[in-house]
């Protein structure tokens, strides 16, 4: 189960990174990596939300 959701939640940030400031893909991928349960979530939850920069 948590290798799904990791799975997903990369997915999510792949599809995510362009509108996405650099640092914030490198401050992420490696939370849903290493943060078994807990980083997925958070991402789901809170990054996908996140503030988009208009550059």
């Amino acid at each position: 189960m948590a290798f799904g959701l990791a799975a997903w939640a990369i997915v999510s940030l792949s599809r995510r990174a362009r509108h996405l400031p650099s640092t914030g893909v490198r401050t992420w991928a490696p939370v849903i990596v290493v943060v078994p349960v807990l980083g997925p979530v958070s991402w789901l939850a809170a990054g996908r939300r996140a503030r988009v920069s208009r550059s």
